[in-house]
């Protein structure tokens, strides 16, 4: 059981850790790694009890390190250090709530979000948790502009109704007064798709709308 007590999120400290080194070369079977003035991370969802997390510092893969208690030899813990939440300035790992109880870590350099640890940004390089981190609004504004600019467009290409001219409702009520006895209706949402030249999804929706007033 380790001497010292498992540091709190938001403490500065100064830890030295000793994990096994199994380098055939190394002259010593332990590897003492001690790290200065770093702050305390709030856990992951995976994080065990009896360990906490500290910024991985320039390592290319990983944005924190997790470490045991029980593999730390030396615990400092800064009185009146806070970890510094000004994150237009610096390197900052920030801690960003996800769905249920995960949390990713953001970092955020001179105010702008560089990676997180979630599968969004693995896959995609872009997530919620960037903006989040950043005080901005979640949803993507570029990806907003492209979904209003196709609707924009859509709307552009649909010819306008003659005045008089039956709607799409009516074409589909048309379908189900003359077919509702004899088929059901993803036959008549069918027939819809084939004369009326509506989408599948559309004409399932007009038809189940549609079924009981006719």
């Amino acid at each position: 059981m380790s001497k010292f007590a498992v540091p709190t999120p938001g403490q500065v400290i100064t830890v030295t850790t000793r994990y096994a080194d199994h380098y055939y070369k190394s002259e010593q079977d332990y590897k003492d790694e001690t790290y200065e003035h770093v702050p305390v991370l709030p856990p992951q969802s995976w994080t065990k009890p009896g360990s906490f997390c500290i910024p991985a510092v320039d390592e290319p893969f990983i944005t924190f390190r997790t470490i045991a208690i029980d593999k730390v030899i030396a615990l400092e813990v800064h009185e009146g250090e806070a970890a510094d939440t000004n994150i237009e300035v610096g390197t900052h790992h920030v801690p960003v709530k996800g769905s249920g109880d995960k949390v990713y870590t953001v970092v955020v350099v001179d105010g702008h979000g560089k990676s997180c640890d979630c599968l969004g940004f693995t896959y995609r390089k872009d997530c919620r948790h960037l903006r989040l981190a950043t005080g901005e609004h979640p949803i993507n504004p570029r990806r907003e502009t492209v979904k209003r600019e196709k609707r924009k467009a859509a709307v552009a290409k649909r010819k306008p109704r003659k005045a008089g001219a039956p709607s799409k409702a009516d074409k589909v009520r048309k379908l189900i007064s003359k077919y509702k006895n004899e088929h059901c209706q993803t036959w008549i949402a069918e027939e819809a798709v084939k004369k009326l030249g509506m989408t599948r999804s559309l004409a399932t929706t007009y038809v189940r709308n549609n079924w009981e007033k006719v």
